[in-house]
This record gives structure tokens, sequence and C-alpha cells, in this order.
């Protein structure tokens, strides 16, 4: 229509036309979609197994199962190998997981089913390490008692560098008989990590525990994360 046509043909057109609908409210939380099933296949010969088995056990959905296998995978193996990018840098293969899941979906008992191999290595080397830091601190006893002899000679300034040069270094103590732990703040990771091995897996099926904890307060959060994906 143009401007010059009478008003009755507007009306006409608007009484002709669909009856109009306003959208009524949404809720906030709309109803997702169904998830694509968990790629369990693109695990591998050795993970896909795993996973299986572990979903077998709690009967929880596949996708905690898996994440819990790779997790307990990536522990494992990050202490001996890096990756190099395409651009040649070269960065350690350490991973973030984040599972999402109600109370009582068994993200705990996935976790323990998959970090079994792991916590019977743990028990091992807590009965070992009594013994091997017992002998660590008889050979410090004796080296540090060698070096303050030593300075206490009568020997000549070189005599006594050339004797404490042949001591070598101190004996080092014995590593920390644990690699997993449910929280720590970043301070007391990088101290850990002085005295345990250069390889820690931080698991914790509370994830509230982490996120309210010391290590992502108001002021550690930006620290801790910004450290952690250092």
């Amino acid at each position: 229509f143009t401007v010059s046509e009478p008003l009755s043909k507007f009306q006409d057109a608007l009484k002709a036309g669909e009856k109009f609908e306003p959208e009524k409210p949404q809720p906030l939380s709309r109803k997702m979609d169904p998830a694509d099933p968990y790629p369990v296949e693109a695990l591998g010969e050795t993970l896909e197994p795993a996973a299986r088995a572990v979903q077998a056990r709690t009967l929880a959905p596949m996708a905690l199962a898996g994440q819990s296998v790779l997790g307990a995978a990536v522990l494992t193996v990050q202490g001996f190998k890096d990756i190099e990018l395409p651009t040649g840098q070269i960065k350690p293969i350490s991973c973030f997981f984040l599972s999402i899941a109600g109370t009582g979906e068994r993200k705990t008992a996935c976790d323990n089913f998959a970090l079994q191999p792991i916590s019977r290595f743990e028990k091992e080397q807590r009965q070992k390490h009594a013994e091997a830091e017992r002998a660590w601190a008889n050979k410090k006893d004796v080296y540090e008692k060698e070096r303050a002899k030593i300075k206490n000679s009568k020997k000549s300034m070189m005599e006594k560098e050339q004797a404490l040069d042949n001591m070598g270094q101190a004996p080092k103590a014995p590593h920390l008989p644990v690699i997993t732990s449910k929280d720590a703040t970043i301070e007391g990771l990088i101290l850990f990590m002085t005295r345990s091995r250069p390889s820690v897996g931080l698991f914790n099926g509370e994830g509230g525990q982490f996120i309210g904890g010391h290590s992502m307060s108001e002021e550690a959060k930006i620290r801790t994360s910004t450290a952690l994906s250092h």
C-alpha cells in the first residue's frame, strides 16, 4: 500500500492477517538437549577397557568413568614425557578435568577405582619410606660431622677446600611417599613438590572443597589459577 490508499484498506489488511500471540515468559534455566554419547572408543585399546570396567563397577555415567581414567593416566605418565607443540615449544602433558554431576552420581567412586594402582604404589612407597628416611638421617649426620671435622682441622685453607670438595653433595632426603592430594594452596603445592616426586595429581570428588578453599579465596584465586596454568 502507498500513503495515498484509503484507511479502510489498511484496516482490512490488519483483519486478514494472522493473530499475533506474544511469547510467554521463559524460565531462566532451560532444558538442555541430550548430550552426545561419551566417545569411550576414542580412549584406545588400554584406557577404553579400563573406563568400561569402572563404569560397570560403579554404574556411573560413562563420561565420569572416562574422566577418572584419563586423569589417572595423565598422572601416570606426566612425569616422564612432555609434548612438542607445532611451534616447537616443549610443554608438559598435564591436563585439567572438570566433571559436573549431581550428588550421588559416583564421581568419587570412579576416581577411587581409577586410582587404585596409584594408591597401591603410594602404599608401597610409605612402607619403604620410614627405612629410607632413617638411612638418610644417618648419612646426613655422618656427612655433617665429617664436614665439621674438616673445618675445625689444622689443615690449610686449600686443603680444607679440597677435602670438602671430595665429600661431594650432602645426602638427599628420600621423596615423600605421596603423589596425590585433595587440595593444596599453590605455595603449599610448590613446597610439597620440593620433597615429593616432580609429578603430582590433585583429585577431589567435591569441587566445592577446592573452589571454596584457601587456594581459591578472593585474594588467592588469580594467583592459584595462573600458577597452575603455568
